[in-house]
């Protein structure tokens, strides 16, 4: 049965990259003359760190959005987008380390603390209506 896995794992592979070995050379030759040279320009490494907090939402929690909406598209007040998040965040490590490192239920306490964790993300709108929680909400 082993045996078999590898070949059949193998014989994908070959198959796969036989397949994009084809669509580089075909599309290859229509790019070519398309190219265009780029110069890469380096950024300080302080830019670089405030660009990655910012896509990361840390600067959510400490300058929040002031137009920032609730799921049910009401205004937030300042302590719900910052200080309150923070808080709910601390919940969940708590419940995860209830559930992890004591073993209290784990079976609950996991996936609600995964749950609150996700859902209080700063930039990821997890609960909002186009979010994960709010398509399972309208289905």
């Amino acid at each position: 049965m082993k045996s078999i896995a590898i070949k059949f794992l193998t014989l994908f592979m070959l198959f796969a990259f036989s397949s994009l070995t084809a669509n580089e050379s075909a599309h290859g030759a229509e790019h070519s003359s398309t190219h265009k040279e780029e110069n890469y320009q380096t950024k300080p490494f302080s830019e670089m760190i405030t660009g990655f907090l910012g896509s990361t939402g840390l600067v959510a929690l400490v300058d929040p959005d002031p137009n920032e909406l609730n799921s049910h598209g009401e205004k937030m007040s300042d302590f719900h987008k910052g200080l309150g998040r923070v808080l709910m965040i601390l919940v969940t490590f708590f419940l995860f380390w209830l559930a992890i490192a004591r073993g209290f239920e784990p079976l609950l306490l996991l996936p609600i603390a995964f749950g609150g964790f996700l859902a209080n993300i700063p930039i990821a709108n997890i609960a909002g209506d186009h979010g994960f929680l709010g398509v399972i909400y309208n289905m």
